[in-house]
């Protein structure tokens, strides 16, 4: 029988810290942890790394890749500003082998993932971070993003009763992403 390590989940809204924290945390494990990197047909932002960040594809390869089933979760769902963001099969290699890391684009493909079959539910760790959002807003407006993403981002995730179902919920508005990183690392 195959023994699948843990799966960390971290989901949380625009401007919640999550892509800063878990390279924080990543930074500290490098041996012990992987992160599982989406595919997406979104250009990369200027401090973003292909095959890091993301795997920043053409839409052109995305269509070939979807057509050929070799995304999970084959619906639609995971079309943000007319970009898409998709799970990749490949991932299974490393799921059996490291700790992964992993930034799921929506609630939606969290609560499929810990219903289906595709992680053992035992090795899921989901970790939701919340702030408020007015300091949303003032962290997003230092991206110099345009006041339509700005009010798109704003409204996007719906965080009511997502306390209720993650393992652990971090309010980033409380604590230093250090303080953060300090109190994740034991999960590590």
């Amino acid at each position: 029988m195959t023994k699948y390590k843990n799966t960390i989940l971290f989901t949380g809204a625009s401007a919640t810290w999550k892509n800063t924290i878990v390279n924080k945390i990543l930074e500290r494990n490098k041996e012990k942890l992987y992160r599982l990197v989406v595919d997406t047909t979104r250009p990369p932002r200027k401090w973003e790394i292909n095959g890091i960040d993301y795997n920043f594809i053409s839409r052109e390869e995305y269509f070939k890749k979807y057509n050929n089933n070799l995304y999970y979760w084959n619906d639609w769902t995971n079309e943000f500003n007319g970009n898409f963001y998709w799970t990749p099969k490949e991932w299974e290699k490393y799921i059996m082998n490291k700790d992964c890391i992993w930034m799921p684009t929506c609630v939606d493909v969290v609560k499929e993932i810990i219903n289906s079959n595709f992680l053992i539910k035992e090795r899921i760790k989901w970790i939701h971070l919340i702030t408020d959002n007015l300091v949303r807003e003032n962290r997003l407006k230092k991206r110099w993003i345009s006041s339509e993403e700005l009010k798109f981002r704003l409204s996007r995730w719906d965080t009511h009763n997502l306390e209720n179902s993650a393992d652990l919920n971090i309010d980033t508005w409380l604590y230093s992403i250090q303080e953060i990183v300090d109190i994740l690392y034991p999960i590590f």
